[in-house]
């Protein structure tokens, strides 16, 4: 069988000629270029995963979220409240947290502190009757690293670890430093109208880093307000509460941002 022979192609023809090269010519060039590109690809592409893509940052919280269903701690987030300072720069903002199995206060306090400027986070764990499991401080104050837990289990009270005697009783703790905590105190125990209840807690001081028992007494004057003693601190004022019962006015040392 004879091969017909190819035009031949005289050197002074530098031109395209149109008429050997129609539009189908060019469709069916086109399809077949394409044709050989996927056969290509598909002898070097790697082996497709079976997974479906990942994103990252849904996907980590998703799994958190199931992770704490699974745990059945699941937080709620019920009130947030941010306070300016009065008596030094600074601010703190905390939000109170609910599951079936208790509260939780979390927050930071960002202030001038003795040893220099401070940022502390905290967060207060407490059962269904507000009564402390354990808290934990955490942060810097000037040039000092802070991180002290506490824990109450029946009677007992630690510090990092380490029981603290004399505190048997009691079963608030209060942070020093921020008037977050006060909340558990007057959610746990009923403030009658005109009628002072002794309400001891466990104080845990940043400035020394120890716990200890400070006395304090609250009387309702008005639905939103109560009159507070701390004697061994020297403090005493008419707290403004809010409906979460945060305390939205803590004379001379805090109040609550207008954030409406």
């Amino acid at each position: 069988m004879s091969i017909p022979s190819a035009p031949v192609m005289r050197p002074s023809r530098t031109r395209f000629n149109r008429e050997h090269f129609s539009a189908h010519s060019l469709q069916e060039l086109c399809a077949l270029l394409e044709s050989f590109s996927l056969t290509v690809g598909k002898c070097f592409a790697r082996p497709a995963s079976k997974s479906k893509p990942r994103k990252i940052g849904h996907s980590i919280t998703l799994s958190l979220i199931e992770r704490e269903k699974v745990r059945g701690v699941l937080m709620a987030i019920l009130a947030s409240i941010l306070w300016r300072r009065i008596d030094t720069p600074g601010h703190d903002t905390c939000r109170l947290e609910s599951n079936e199995n208790g509260w939780t206060l979390l927050g930071t306090s960002i202030f001038h502190h003795q040893f220099g400027p401070a940022s502390l986070s905290y967060s207060l764990k407490c059962d269904l009757q507000w009564k402390t499991v354990w808290g934990r401080v955490w942060g810097i104050a000037g040039d000092q690293h802070i991180d002290y837990l506490v824990s109450h289990e029946g009677e007992c009270w630690t510090l990092n670890g380490n029981a603290v005697s004399g505190l048997e009783s009691l079963v608030d703790l209060d942070f020093s430093f921020t008037p977050a905590t006060n909340l558990a105190q007057i959610r746990r125990v009923p403030i009658p109208i005109n009628k002072p209840v002794q309400l001891p807690v466990v104080w845990l001081d940043i400035d020394t880093g120890t716990l200890t028992k400070l006395l304090q007494a609250y009387e309702r004057r008005a639905e939103m307000q109560v009159w507070y003693e701390a004697p061994s601190v020297g403090y005493r004022g008419m707290l403004e509460l809010a409906p979460s019962g945060f305390i939205r006015r803590y004379p001379n040392l805090w109040e609550a941002e207008n954030t409406d």
